[in-house]
């Protein structure tokens, strides 16, 4: 039996070093850990894809994916690889791609780590920026680098960790604006070390290669102190010592298959396999922030041996931003093609914010996991960093929360309550832009997308409150797939699920009351308590007050009677005088 190596790259021409060098490492693997023959092959470069598999006409032929993601290339490499399985008599397996394997995120924080020692600066003054493409061709490249900039925030070396693009916002040239006062490591999440490692992301930084003396810094490295600060853009992750051990890991995922089957030909290993317990298909909305809250729970089930597939869906709510929130037709515009993709058997579970979750969800549906709850509160992102004390009469704050603008209107009745529909990043930016002079916005958005520095002003939860639920992620399944409720049972928290359930059934007795918003707030840390309140959306306070009990009936009950005795004594006094 001939077995043969593939390592599959976009590559940048035949004449590239980055070609020359996979061609050594793709050698150099295949002879260590046992396969006949080791190639390289390129979109761009020779052999081509197409040529390199049809020549592989021995009994097994693996291929790794030289690349970050299942994105735009790794599809167009799937076809390739499929039409070969019908041109020779050769069996195919199909790796994941590179950048997708979890020592990824523990090679870029070891580089991390090393940088802000090199360079001897304040963690807390620093952030990590992950650059990858984020083409619109694919959702996964903008996916891939979401998650890796996830994992590298858990492990702490800096005070954030954000992702940054190369095709969409946020645009990579615009991250030093952005985070001003801030340390800056770029960290280019790209796998050959060709133009847009080591000419375009330094150009678009502002950086020169000269500007570093190659015997005081790691080679391949651009940087420039500048306005108290440092801004260092580091080479491609896929040039990084030890990319190799990573490349031979996913090779020996290949020579551990007996690829034999249909699925594992043409699909990376743990996809699209039906059999297994533990392989899910998690659904999701597109946003940054449902792609960051998906990989979250992904992360936590695949610490617990389930094998994840991500869907990203759009819904009506995304597809409709001309309207405010309130006036978007259905209960659940953020949810409800999630739901049609669970009913279809399209997707196996689905991640939500809990307050995007209508109040009574179709019976067919559960809800056995609510994770453990991010900041609960709200926050100030204005365009010169005012807190809202500090905005000047009349500056416009956009919301599409009828909650949020009658708070607003509470505190501040000068300010100008403006619709402002968009993802959480989205929002920022138009901020930025100068179409508004501040948002609201909830604080748990911003950290989980790493926008902490964009904060001016974080709101005192009993001064400002929350929606019912806010800061809870929620994991939806079929109420009939015990499979799929088994796995995620694991996940639930139980003081944060008493907790939203206080909020939430108080919240479900004034939903639809006219003209009135309602907000809650609980805590379970020395028993339960709710502080709750009912303001009119001109911004007049109808009841606030706070409930202790022992279950979340008994301090929803207690805020229900208390918040209707005083609207009812607030309609009756507007009778009277009226």
């Amino acid at each position: 039996m001939t077995r043969t190596l593939i390592l599959a790259a976009h590559g940048g021409g035949d004449g590239s070093d980055a070609n020359a060098l996979l061609r050594k490492t793709a050698k150099q693997i295949a002879e260590r850990i046992g396969f006949d023959v080791g190639l390289a092959a390129f979109r761009l470069g020779e052999p081509s894809w197409r040529d390199a598999l049809r020549g592989a006409t021995g009994d097994f032929a693996v291929i790794v994916p030289v690349m970050t993601s299942e994105g735009y290339f790794h599809g167009l490499l799937g076809e390739e690889v499929h039409a070969a399985r019908l041109a020779v008599p050769a069996r195919f397996f199909l790796t994941a791609p590179l950048g997708t394997h979890p020592d990824i995120a523990e090679l870029a924080g070891d580089r991390l780590r090393t940088l802000i020692g090199s360079y001897d600066l304040d963690p807390q003054r620093t952030v990590a920026v992950v650059c990858g493409h984020g083409t619109p061709r694919n959702p996964e490249s903008r996916r891939a680098t979401v998650a890796l900039a996830l994992r590298l925030a858990r492990q702490k070396h800096c005070v954030s960790c954000i992702p940054a693009y190369l095709d969409e916002d946020l645009r990579i040239e615009d991250a030093p604006r952005r985070l001003r006062g801030y340390h800056l490591v770029v960290l280019p999440f790209l796998i050959g070390g060709a133009y847009h490692a080591t000419s375009d992301i330094p150009r678009r930084l502002g950086l020169s290669m000269k500007e570093v003396d190659p015997r005081e810094a790691p080679r391949g490295l651009a940087a420039a102190g500048l306005d108290n600060r440092w801004m260092i853009c580091d080479e491609a992750i896929g040039r990084l010592p030890g990319i190799e051990r990573i490349i031979t890991a996913r090779a020996v995922e290949g020579l551990s298959e007996r690829a034999g089957s249909e699925d594992s030909a043409t699909h990376p290993r743990g996809v699209h396999a039906g059999g297994d317990d533990r392989r899910v298909r998690l659904g999701t909305r597109r946003t940054c922030l449902a792609m960051w809250q998906a990989e979250h729970v992904a992360e936590r089930l695949r610490e617990r041996g389930g094998v994840v597939e991500i869907v990203a869906l759009e819904t009506s709510g995304d597809r409709d931003r001309s309207r405010s929130i309130a006036e978007l037709d259905g209960d659940a515009p953020f949810t409800d093609d999630l739901d049609e993709a669970l009913r279809r058997g399209d997707v196996d579970l689905a991640v939500h914010s809990l307050k995007d979750v209508p109040l009574k969800p179709s019976p067919e549906f559960d809800f056995p996991a609510i994770l453990p709850r991010g900041a609960p509160g709200e926050s100030v992102v204005s365009r010169d960093g005012r807190r809202l004390a500090d905005l000047h009469a009349g500056a416009t704050v956009g919301t599409s929360s009828p909650r949020r603008a009658a708070q607003l209107l509470s505190l501040r009745p000068d300010l100008v309550p403006v619709v402002m529909r968009g993802p959480v990043d989205d929002r920022v930016r138009q901020v930025r832009q100068g179409r508004f002079d501040a948002a609201i916005l909830a604080t748990a958005g911003l950290v989980r997308l790493g926008l902490e520095h964009e904060i001016a002003e974080s709101l005192p939860l009993d001064a400002f409150l929350p929606a019912p639920g806010q800061g809870a992620l929620v994991v939806q399944v079929r109420r009939a797939d015990e499979r799929v409720t088994r796995l995620v049972r694991a996940l639930d928290d139980a003081p944060t699920r008493a907790a939203v359930a206080a909020e939430l059934a108080f919240l479900a007795t004034f939903e639809k009351l006219e003209g009135v918003a309602a907000a809650a707030w609980a805590t379970t840390a020395a028993g339960l308590r709710m502080r709750a309140r009912l303001i009119a959306l001109d911004g007049r306070i109808l009841w606030d007050g706070v409930i202790r009990g022992d279950t979340p009936e008994d301090v929803a009950a207690g805020a229900i009677r208390d918040a209707s005795r005083a609207l009812a004594h607030a309609f009756s006094t507007t009778v009277v005088h009226a």
